[in-house]
């Protein structure tokens, strides 16, 4: 590829610029996530769009209950989850998770022209079945598959789980349809999105009271520990130390003080920097010995898995969603921003206006780094 051809590509990418008051040409940038953390916003406080919506689009309840069909039972967990157990032979036997007659079409769970993942399952089939409006013929995706919406030819049917000729000795597994590409976490399905709250922050996900001693926990002799949560998603945490030594941990924990994981953030060499990922329903904690408290400050956590300056704790701001899901009157926090809310499987839809300045820095670096030569 040529240098042309390869400045072409950067062109046909470059960010779309939009005229907006005092934002005059400043570029405009949508971001999707179940954590969102924003660092290349306006310098201009103005109002993000927001929306928020489920992650996984099936149904729940779903339409068979707990059921024995043939010799396999499907038993339906109350959270999303389906165990099944027993034999089948030849014959296929089925569990719907939606109207089996396909009165319905689901293709409204489905937006025309968007594209979705199904999620691979253990032992049982997982199929959407379509029809073909053209011909009648029967079309199906299965777990794993991704599809794009057309409902100009397509009905969407149903959604059903399938065994045939296995013995399935009490696997639970979780169905899911999510959009976009790639297979991500279980969630459970969110039927009322009016009751999720979003909550709105800077960058740093750290409360200051994390250097109050009086708020750790102290279970057993000199050993103090400050827990938190945080939803699904991978962070970068840090800090800094005053002293020549400080020892402090980051405790992946459980509820009877086991340390399931633990790493140094801190140590006798240097300031440390470190990424994790909080998975569903895992617990952290900061861990340190008394004697060493004071000689830490500057903590942070952050969204993503760079780490960039440090910057103070910002109290969140709490919004009402909407019942259609649009979060009015949320206002931008500059140098950076951090979306997320209180409910596991809510995806947040963000558009905001960027710094005009870091755009055309990283298109300039984006040219150079393709070999190319800029002119002031």
């Amino acid at each position: 590829m040529t240098f042309a051809d390869k400045l072409l590509v950067v062109a046909n990418n470059r960010p779309k610029l939009y005229k907006k008051g005092a934002l005059d040409y400043s570029p405009q940038e949508t971001v999707s996530g179940e954590t969102i953390g924003i660092t290349d916003i306006s310098p201009i406080e103005h109002n993000m769009g927001v929306k928020v919506k489920g992650k996984n689009l099936i149904p729940y309840p779903y339409f068979d209950k707990t059921t024995t069909v043939g010799d396999i039972t499907f038993t339906d967990n109350g959270d999303g989850g389906i165990t099944i157990n027993g034999t089948a032979g030849s014959t296929t036997l089925f569990f719907y998770l939606t109207d089996s007659n396909g009165k319905a079409d689901i293709g409204d769970l489905f937006e025309d022209g968007k594209t979705y993942k199904i999620s691979s399952i253990r032992d049982a089939v997982f199929v959407l079945m379509c029809k073909s409006l053209v011909d009648g013929k029967d079309k199906y995706y299965y777990g794993g598959n991704t599809f794009t919406v057309d409902k100009s030819t397509y009905k969407y049917l149903h959604l059903r789980l399938q065994v045939t000729n296995k013995t399935i000795d009490n696997v639970t597994i979780y169905p899911m349809i999510e959009e976009g590409t790639t297979a991500t976490s279980y969630a459970p399905y969110i039927g009322d999105i009016s009751a999720v709250k979003l909550y709105k922050g800077g960058k740093n996900l750290v409360s200051n009271d994390v250097y109050d001693i009086n708020n750790w926990v102290n279970p057993s002799g000199n050993t103090y520990r400050y827990y938190f949560n945080l939803p699904v998603g991978t962070y970068t945490v840090s800090a800094e130390k005053k002293e020549t030594v400080a020892y402090f941990y980051l405790q992946e924990t459980t509820d009877d003080w086991v340390t399931a994981k633990s790493t140094y953030i801190i140590t006798d060499n240097a300031n440390n920097r470190i990424t994790f990922t909080v998975e569903k329903g895992k617990q952290y904690a900061f861990y340190t010995q008394k004697q060493y408290f004071a000689l830490i400050y500057n903590l942070q956590i952050e969204v993503g898995s760079s780490y960039t300056q440090y910057e103070p704790y910002i109290e969140p701001t709490v919004y009402d969603v909407s019942s259609s899901g649009i979060v009015d009157g949320v206002n931008s926090i500059y140098p950076s921003v951090y979306l997320y809310t209180d409910t596991s499987g809510a995806v947040i839809d963000c558009t905001y206006y960027q710094d005009g300045r870091k755009v055309k820095e990283n298109l300039t670096d984006m040219i150079l780094s393709l070999g190319g030569v800029i002119n002031e």
